[in-house]
Parts: structure tokens; C-alpha cells; sequence
């Protein structure tokens, strides 16, 4: 399974409402990520279109009120709100979206779309089904730019949970990432631990950071962006850049 740094889980709102463990897990990840979320919660409106998809064509409309049983059907608007549309066991055609629920200081809670969450925070929310799905599938994932939008700690936090995790059975998660604090052979073994080169043709070269002797007090981040590695970009003179700025 590919997630690319832009992906969206498909089935994160109908897992979350049909899978109780699904939305537990993912409600206590996000609080002790320190997102400021205290539980995920779903909520289950009528199918309104004219009031949700203004736009939406007709045939269309119609299309979607005639779905089967055992059918979903994921739906966006340009604002960033994403639905599922479901027939539920009963006939009932239900429009489903998540809430992000917060804890005020004065007592009580609101609910917030998850539109008006962070970009981090919403990263994290599609990357977790990957997380949960490992305890029980035997699957690779391959996440592309796993820091993208989120706090070094955050991408750390995950991975540690993967690897502290004895249910992950004989699953793998292949990263990429910029990210250079995550080079801690605290949380990584050498051989754990890949680079990527591109030559003078453009052709990129993978090797192990194990083909290195490194000392056992060197931190890997800073050596790396110190160029004991190589994989790091070669970098012209800017100051030729401000000719462009002169007057003409």
C-alpha cells in the first residue's frame, strides 16, 4: 500500500463509524500526540444535497439516493469537507462526517469540523489506519514523505509506535523523509537506515548507513547534514543571485 505525501485515507469516516476500536484508537493517539483533540466522533446527517452540494448535477443526485446495500461512497467539497453517503442495514441513506471534539478550560467540550484542524493533524489522521491495520495485516506500507505537514515528534511518535508495537506481526512500513532527527539509532538500526543519491546523469543510488563506520557517540542527524553520508544537495553561491535585483 503506496500514501503518498497528499493522500487521504478513503474509508477513515466509515471505519471510524462502524469500527469502535478503529475511532478509540484514534482518538487516544491524537490526544497524546498533544494535537489539542480529546476524541474523534462521528456524526450522521440527512443527505441534503442542495444544502452540502449546491453544484452537485441532478442525475447525479439521484444516482447517489439510489445506492445498494454494502455501498459507500466518499465525497469532498472545495471547502475541504469530506462525507461518506451509505445505505444503512435498515434502507436508511445516510451522509456521515467526523468531528474533532475539544476540551475547554471552563468545562464541557466543542466540536470542531476537521477542515479546521492543522495540516499536520489531518496527516496524522490519515496515516493512522495504516497504524492499526498493521496489528492484524500482513502488509507493506510505503509512506512518502512521512513528515510532511507534521512536527519532527510527531513523525517519531508514530514510527515508535509502530516498532514498540509486539501485534505488528510480519508487516513492514518503508518511509521516506527530510527529516534528519529521525536518524537515532535509538529508534533505528543501521540497517534500518537508507540514503539516496543522485549521480551526475541523475540516476539515484540507494545504500545503508550499516556500509559506514560511525562511532557509537556520533549523532547520525548532525552527521548527516554535515555531509558524512553523501544524499545531501551541493549547493551553488547565492550571491550570484543578486545581480538579478540590480537595476537595469
Amino acid at each position: 500500500m503506496i500514501i503518498g505525501p497528499e493522500s487521504a485515507y478513503r474509508d477513515l469516516i466509515f471505519d471510524a463509524y462502524t469500527n469502535e476500536n478503529f475511532i478509540q484508537f484514534m482518538g487516544i493517539f491524537l490526544k497524546n500526540a498533544d494535537t489539542g483533540i480529546d476524541e474523534i466522533v462521528t456524526e450522521k446527517i440527512d443527505p441534503d444535497f442542495d444544502k452540502y452540494f449546491p453544484e452537485m448535477p441532478e442525475k447525479l443526485k439521484n444516482d447517489l439516493l439510489n445506492i445498494k446495500p454494502n455501498v459507500r461512497v466518499m465525497l469532498s467539497t472545495p471547502e475541504g469537507r469530506r462525507y461518506t453517503l451509505m445505505r444503512e442495514e435498515n434502507g436508511e441513506i445516510v451522509l456521515l462526517w467526523l468531528k474533532a471534539r475539544h476540551k475547554l478550560k471552563a468545562g464541557g467540550y466543542v466540536d470542531m469540523e476537521i477542515k479546521h484542524e492543522s495540516d499536520g493533524t489531518r496527516r496524522l489522521m490519515d496515516l493512522l489506519p495504516a497504524l492499526l491495520h498493521s496489528k492484524s495485516w500482513e502488509r507493506v506500507y510505503i509512506i512518502d514523505e512521512i513528515d510532511r505537514s507534521m512536527h519532527p515528534l510527531l513523525s517519531r511518535i508514530f514510527l515508535q509506535a509502530y516498532l514498540d508495537d509486539q501485534k505488528c506481526g510480519r508487516g513492514q512500513i518503508i518511509i521516506t523523509t527530510h527529516e534528519s532527527n529521525l536518524l537515532d539509532r535509538e529508534l533505528l538500526r543501521r540497517d534500518e537506515i537508507w540514503f539516496t543519491e543522485k549521480d551526475e546523469e541523475g540516476s539515484t543510488h540507494l545504500y545503508s548507513l550499516s556500509e559506514y563506520k560511525v562511532r557509537p557517540d556520533l549523532k547520525l542527524g548532525k552527521g548527516y547534514l554535515d555531509g558524512r553520508f553523501g544524499a545531501t544537495p551541493f549547493l551553488g553561491d547565492l550571491e550570484n543571485l543578486q545581480y538579478c535585483f540590480k537595476e537595469r
